[in-house]
């Protein structure tokens, strides 16, 4: 009687204890789909922000052509404005 009760008890633990063992093995695995989902964001964020760092490379680029352009047409209209004088105190 009293071994048939403990054998039920002990059962009873290692079912609890299946239960426990299969409950922990989900959490785990949840929390391997969350840091796998981390993981993955994170390189999205980083493969973005290297995107803006192209952009805003090539924008500082593409500044510098237009002040290098600005610069040229600066020094071709005093070229041209000391054309003008030269023209103008010849005549």
């Amino acid at each position: 009687m009293w071994m048939s009760k403990l054998t039920q008890s002990f059962s009873k633990l290692f079912l609890w204890m299946s239960e426990l063992v299969l409950w922990m093995s989900k959490l785990t695995q949840s929390f391997s789909k969350l840091f796998l989902w981390m993981s993955e964001l994170v390189l999205w964020i980083s493969e973005l922000a290297q995107s803006f760092n192209k952009l805003f490379l090539w924008m500082s680029e593409l500044v510098l052509w237009m002040s290098k352009l600005a610069l040229s047409f600066s020094k071709l209209f005093l070229w041209m404005s000391k054309l003008v004088l030269w023209i103008n105190g010849t005549v």
